[in-house]
């Protein structure tokens, strides 16, 4: 996916650098998936930034934004300021992402392999969390937002965690996921999340 690169902003990019030095066996991932859902206007698609998949510790859904500067927010809106000096207002990030999250969990839903009964009702066989990636942001900025209940902690990634692939698997490793998973997600598995990411990739008998 190194082609992609040239069409990305420079925390994407750096973000799928990063990405592809972690270890095959254990991650893959994808950049802007297509997610196609059904919502009460008729059908309707999202692209995450990327979606990253751990054996060992379920999805994530990652959105990166290359915000120098953050000033204020709730946890509706982000204020910035941008490298001209104006102040710019973006949605929440983190909502966005949660969006994208329950789009793919949807789909997920839709492959009876991935459940499993859990006392006594049905659930995905792994987690699925979310994340925002800050890459010019230092962490202690973003402690402040988690601190007024803007963000979630330790789901929002600064700086610090962009440094090397293996910081940012060490926050990806540390997200707050609603469970653990007892045992590796099996081959099988790995490919139908692979193909429900990129349906291109389905094998037909």
């Amino acid at each position: 996916m190194t082609d992609l690169a040239g069409h990305m902003t420079r925390g994407e990019a750096l973000t799928l650098a990063l990405l592809e030095a972690f270890p095959r066996q254990a991650y893959f991932y994808a950049y802007e998936p297509r997610l196609i859902s059904d919502d009460a206007h008729g059908a309707a698609s999202s692209k995450p930034d990327f979606v990253i998949v751990s054996a060992r510790h379920g999805v994530i859904v990652l959105e990166i934004k290359d915000w120098g500067r953050i000033v204020s927010g709730t946890q509706k809106q982000i204020d910035t300021i941008r490298a001209d000096g104006a102040r710019a207002s973006y949605d929440n990030p983190y909502n966005t992402a949660e969006r994208y999250a329950y789009d793919l969990k949807k789909r997920f839903e839709t492959r009876v392999e991935l459940w499993e009964q859990y006392r006594g009702r049905t659930q995905l066989k792994f987690p699925w969390q979310v994340m925002v990636g800050l890459p010019h942001i230092a962490q202690s900025v973003i402690a402040a937002f988690e601190d007024k209940g803007i963000w979630t902690p330790r789901t929002v990634a600064g700086r610090e965690a962009f440094a090397s692939p293996a910081a940012l698997r060490a926050f990806i490793e540390n997200l707050p996921y609603k469970f653990q998973i007892e045992r590796a997600l099996t081959p099988d598995m790995l490919d139908i999340i692979r193909e429900i990411l990129d349906p291109s990739l389905a094998i037909h008998a």
